[in-house]
């Protein structure tokens, strides 16, 4: 989930201190310690995650310098 993502944010210009720095990251680590019941919040982490990087890509990054 964090690599694809992370790649697809690189791609597009987006500087790797940029992506490292996401809180989302805390989450995802965090996230083996989600019980089987509660297992919607991963789909939850995933569409922060996407959001997250979503918004790196609008701010721009090497490719808009």
């Amino acid at each position: 989930m964090f690599r694809k993502e992370a790649e697809r944010a690189l791609e597009a210009g987006v500087y790797l201190d940029k992506i490292l720095g996401l809180e989302v990251r805390d989450k995802i680590a965090r996230s083996k310690y989600i019980h089987e019941d509660d297992i919607a919040k991963m789909d939850d982490i995933a569409a922060e995650l996407r959001a997250d990087i979503d918004t790196l890509i609008n701010e721009g990054g090497v490719l808009n310098a």
